[in-house]
């Protein structure tokens, strides 16, 4: 067996393992899937919480705070 056949099937082996670890993109898509869940979440909690917010605004007297300062 040749040096050169050698050096071959180990450069192919060594990029099958090399192939077989690029993740990048996987990540990139997982990523992608949490950031769109939470804001999903988010969407759906202010439409839920919404009126709720909006009352809970309008009740805080922002003139005491000036007051204060």
């Amino acid at each position: 067996m040749s040096y050169s056949s050698l050096l071959y099937k180990y450069l192919y082996v060594k990029n099958l393992f090399t192939i077989a670890k690029d993740e990048e993109g996987q990540g990139m898509v997982e990523y992608a899937i949490i950031v769109v869940a939470i804001a999903a979440v988010a969407l759906t909690a202010v439409a839920a919480l919404g009126d709720q917010i909006t009352s809970f605004m309008s009740s805080i007297d922002f003139g005491s705070i000036e007051a204060a300062q």
